[in-house]
């Protein structure tokens, strides 16, 4: 009798086991209830309707006068930025960063002068107008500009409708 027992005792516990351990790992999967997951690939062509220009203007001040470089560096943001109004470019499309700076070294490593630069961001919608001014700066030498880097991104406004679309 005692033997039937301690069986029937033990049958219980690992019962009782398998159930904890079993509810146990169907919670830790994280499956609350049927679910079918499925990804893919899919593609459209679509045409850009934005573009951001982003480029740096530049020039080179002596090491006696940082501040040379600085209002070189001012004129020149000022005549782009009267230029791009000129162009139909809004202003609020325009977005000026803080200048920087940083010392020019020569060939025995003193210091010869300190290369400053201005950062513009131009986001507009007038695509051929901006890729036009980038990809032809020429029509901006008359300007007296000194680029240090430009380049050009293209963006979709309509992104968002398109992934839910695909």
């Amino acid at each position: 009798m005692k033997e039937i027992v301690g069986s029937l005792i033990l049958a219980l516990g690992i019962i009782i086991g398998a159930g904890v351990f079993g509810d146990y790992y169907y919670k830790a999967k994280g499956v609350t209830t049927p679910s079918v997951k499925a990804t893919g690939i899919a593609s459209k062509e679509f045409v850009s309707d934005t573009v951001k220009w982003k480029l740096s203007l530049e020039n080179l001040a002596p090491v006696d006068n940082k501040n040379i470089g600085y209002t070189n560096v001012q004129k020149q943001v000022d005549a782009l930025t009267e230029y791009l109004a000129n162009e139909g470019i809004d202003k609020k499309d325009i977005t000026i960063n803080p200048p920087t700076n940083y010392a020019e070294y020569g060939r025995e490593g003193q210091i010869v002068g300190y290369r400053v630069s201005q950062q513009l961001l131009v986001i507009s919608k007038n695509m051929e107008k901006i890729e036009n001014m980038a990809l032809r700066p020429a029509s901006l030498d008359s300007l007296g500009l000194s680029f240090g880097m430009t380049n050009l991104e293209y963006f979709y406004s309509g992104i968002d409708e398109l992934k839910k679309e695909l």
